[in-house]
């Protein structure tokens, strides 16, 4: 057995780690476990964004496909102004003839929350001719906007109108824009445009 009095001190030293080197290695430890904690939370962040932004990109086109499918089935009675197009900035009013072939007066219209006045609801009404509006519900088809507005080009003047009030005529294409909820979206806000063409002097009675 080798006895401890034996041990040459000169191999194995007889003292530890002194303040200063203990500082600096506790140190340089809590830098590279902050470094990897801030790309890992930097990752993380940049994600959810991205799944964010593209949720919201998916729930839009889902929103502009919605009401394009109606915007290009929409018709106007010339001799009957009670069938008529009527848009507004935040607003539209119109029929349209279904998938099943019955008529329906459309309303599609931005309204702002009452919690959140910054967050806009985008709503779709449908209701059958001469039915009164409040017999029939509206549903939100979009829930996250910050930018929700409509436009409607008039071919007569080559222009994009803020209101459509012409009675005798439809517009000829109506651009639906609408814009992510910032808080509910952080980083570069996109504003989603789509350009809904409606077929021209397309005259239609219903009785």
């Amino acid at each position: 057995m080798i006895r401890s009095e034996n041990i040459n001190p000169r191999i194995f030293g007889d003292r530890g780690f002194s303040l200063l080197e203990l500082l600096i290695g506790t140190t340089i430890f809590v830098l590279a476990v902050t470094s990897v904690y801030a790309s890992l939370f930097l990752g993380i962040k940049v994600w959810k964004q991205e799944e964010s932004r593209e949720d919201f990109l998916l729930e839009a086109e889902l929103a502009e496909e919605i009401m394009a499918e109606h915007l290009r089935c929409a018709f106007w009675n010339s001799e009957d102004d009670t069938v008529s197009f009527q848009g507004a900035a935040k607003e539209i009013n119109f029929f349209t003839v279904t998938s099943e072939g019955s008529v329906k007066e459309v309303r599609l219209y931005c309204q702002n929350s009452l919690e959140e006045p910054e967050r806009i609801f985008l709503y779709r009404q449908l209701s059958l001719p001469g039915e009164e509006k409040s017999e029939s519900f509206p549903a939100v088809i979009h829930s996250r906007l910050g930018v929700c507005g409509f436009e409607f080009w008039d071919q007569d003047s080559k222009t994009w109108l803020t209101e459509w009030r012409e009675e005798s005529r439809m517009p000829a294409a109506v651009r639906i824009r609408l814009g992510p909820y910032l808080s509910s979206l952080e980083g570069e806000a996109k504003v989603l445009d789509r350009i809904v063409f409606i077929p021209v002097g397309r005259g239609v009675r219903y009785e």
